[in-house]
């Protein structure tokens, strides 16, 4: 008869995701990144969403009246989620996406991020077609006293107006209010958000609010590749394009993980499946602004469309 060892660390864990030092508005963007690939996903099916949508929603007042009661909703309307995924995508350490292709790794980002905003997180989804939403709660007190990670998944039949509704919306309350108050710079995240996603939203047309304010995708604003200036050896172009080869090397998409030349399949996984040739390549510019900033300035590094 053989015997099992349980692995599932203590629920305290999850808590400690929450002390990784990452400021508030990184901790949404964990949670936007998801929503958008989402929407990426969809736009290479036959199940676009018309105009797709991400709403941050701060809790009502002020920073100064800010209470650990407030709720912090962050809501899209994609794809949503089925029992399976939803279950697979709460795991610390989980994630449905390939990490070259997508933005987010929901599962590890998504408990750092929510962890860190507050301890206790209803998350709320359905898929097209669905007679029902899949509503969760994560309790970290809760989770603590009964000292395991099981979360129950509640069914709740929709109304007959929400038959067509789709997507998933996050709930998080017993804000940390100290960590969450600056947020309330709302034209700052706006804008921040707006920079940060800029291309990418521009590009799949999906329409991003903050607090109700909408977030501008941020434009370049360079001089054109046919004007240059003078050094005193030569000529500098005012845009210098690089697109540069580092290496090429096996990977394995469902570890992350980068093989070496001589290696087959994947250490981690003893799999050959997911083991793929990728190049590591750098593309991007380098531009001359056309104009003084004291913030617009400095160099983007960009992942999937998203500055990281």
């Amino acid at each position: 008869m053989s015997e099992n060892i349980d692995l599932t660390p203590s629920p305290r864990v999850l808590r400690m995701l929450g002390e990784i030092d990452f400021k508030a508005w990184q901790c949404l963007c964990e949670i936007i990144d998801n929503s958008i690939d989402s929407f990426i996903t969809e736009s290479t099916s036959e199940k676009s969403v018309d105009k797709p949508t991400v709403k941050i929603t701060l809790p009502q007042g002020t920073q100064n009246d800010l209470e650990p009661s407030g709720i912090l909703r962050i809501a899209d309307n994609g794809m949503g989620m089925t029992f399976e995924t939803l279950n697979k995508s709460l795991k610390a350490g989980f994630s449905g996406n390939n990490p070259v292709d997508k933005m987010g790794l929901f599962g590890m980002g998504f408990n750092i991020s929510t962890a860190r905003l507050g301890n206790r997180t209803v998350i709320t989804t359905s898929t097209k077609g669905s007679d029902e939403f899949l509503k969760v709660t994560i309790d970290f007190n809760e989770l603590e006293e009964k000292g395991h990670f099981f979360a129950p998944v509640e069914r709740v039949t929709k109304k007959a107006d929400e038959k067509n509704k789709h997507g998933t919306t996050i709930e998080i309350t017993k804000l940390r209010v100290n960590h969450i108050k600056p947020l309330y710079q709302r034209k700052k995240i706006a804008e921040k958000l707006g920079k940060i996603y800029g291309r990418i939203i521009r590009e799949q047309g999906i329409k991003l609010t903050y607090d109700f304010l909408a977030s501008i995708p941020f434009n370049h604003c360079v001089w054109s590749d046919e004007r240059s200036g003078q050094s005193k050896e030569n000529t500098v172009p005012a845009i210098i394009k690089i697109n540069h080869l580092l290496d090429e090397k096996k990977y394995c998409s469902t570890c992350w993980l980068w093989l070496n030349n001589f290696e087959s399949e994947c250490p981690s996984c003893n799999e050959t499946i997911a083991v793929s040739k990728r190049q590591r390549r750098i593309i991007g510019w380098i531009g001359l602004q056309r104009y003084f900033h004291a913030d617009h300035y400095g160099v983007d590094l960009i992942r999937n469309g998203r500055v990281i």
